[in-house]
């Protein structure tokens, strides 16, 4: 029965114009998600975790092309 509470509330808050979403809610709303993403996505990729995998990453380009004819792979 809470739902209805809820349901019961919110109809009622938009009855008495409370909670209007306008264009700059919606446009603060979006750039708080993307701050946090974008928080994310650095904590990620900082993380101690991570760090082996970036180092062989960065040594891909200086490998021999020789090396990956030999290993049969052939791309």
């Amino acid at each position: 029965m809470r739902w209805w509470r809820i349901c019961k509330t919110w109809a009622y808050l938009s009855r008495t114009g409370v909670n209007d979403m306008d264009a700059g809610l919606l446009r603060g709303l979006y750039t708080l998600f993307m701050f946090l993403a974008f928080a994310g996505i650095v904590w990620w990729a900082w993380s101690a975790r991570r760090k082996a995998d970036f180092d062989d990453a960065a040594g891909l380009p200086l490998e021999d092309d020789d090396l990956q004819e030999h290993k049969g792979d052939r791309s």
